[in-house]
């Protein structure tokens, strides 16, 4: 029976370590989001922003063709 309890012992500590890396992962996308919100509206002001060009098939406008 000692093999069904060290498996289960394996299951449950590998199932923690995969709750631990989801919510480290959701920790990063939070900050990766807020600093977004803030970069974002900053960049849009800033007068050093490369001018972007119509891609194939876009117009100036930046509608499809």
């Amino acid at each position: 029976m000692t093999l069904a309890n060290d498996f289960q012992q394996q299951r449950v500590k590998l199932m923690e370590k995969a709750v631990a890396a989801a919510e480290e992962t959701m920790e990063h996308l939070k900050a990766w989001r807020t600093l977004s919100h803030v970069v974002v509206p900053f960049l849009g002001q800033s007068p050093c922003v490369a001018i972007r060009r119509p891609g194939a098939g876009e117009t100036a406008a930046g509608n499809i063709a």
